[in-house]
């Protein structure tokens, strides 16, 4: 149940269809960067070059989103509420860290299909820069690096009570990762 709840809030707000605009913009972006800059150099842009700085891009808008939407939660009592009704706080906490993974992998996946989608129109004649195996192993540790960053901005989002603190901390912190 808390988890509908989540997905019917989520999928109405303009703030997470905003984030999903820019993390398609940023994969746009790189590919086009990236295929001008090796056009003016006269090499093959690999696709794996940028295909993995998702990572960057989740980690500026995860902490938005995670500050704006579960913090809203937690500051207007919700929280308060979910326990009255008879769901336990680990349960209530479980839920906020899966919504929050989730929006990461939505987010990585949009930048990663624009990416890609992008690419293969611009440079299609391009392949890999590195073997199969290392790639799959940069893969897994980007799911890792993502459950991390969405564990670390939904604690965030729990402990600091103010939408606007919780934004502004969430980004410094997602600028230095």
């Amino acid at each position: 149940n808390l988890l509908h709840a989540w997905a019917r809030v989520i999928c109405r707000d303009w703030l997470f269809l905003a984030e999903t605009a820019f993390a398609a913009w940023a994969g746009g972006f790189m590919v086009l960067d990236g295929v001008e800059a090796c056009r003016r150099k006269g090499v093959v842009f690999a696709w794996d070059s940028g295909a993995f700085n998702c990572l960057m891009v989740v980690a500026i808008v995860l902490p938005v989103f995670c500050s704006i939407t579960l913090g809203r939660e937690y500051g207007c009592g919700a929280m308060r509420n979910k326990i009255a009704v008879g769901h336990r706080r680990g349960t209530v906490y479980a839920s906020s860290l899966l919504v929050s993974l989730t929006a990461a992998l939505w987010f990585a996946a949009v930048y990663m299909g624009c990416y890609l989608g992008l690419f293969l129109a611009l440079a299609p004649e391009a392949g890999l820069s590195r073997e199969p195996g290392y790639l799959l192993a940069l893969a897994v540790c980007s799911l890792a690096v993502l459950f991390g960053l969405a564990a670390f901005f939904t604690m965030l989002a729990m402990l600091i009570q103010n939408q606007a603190w919780g934004v502004a901390v969430g980004l410094v912190m997602g600028f230095l990762f």
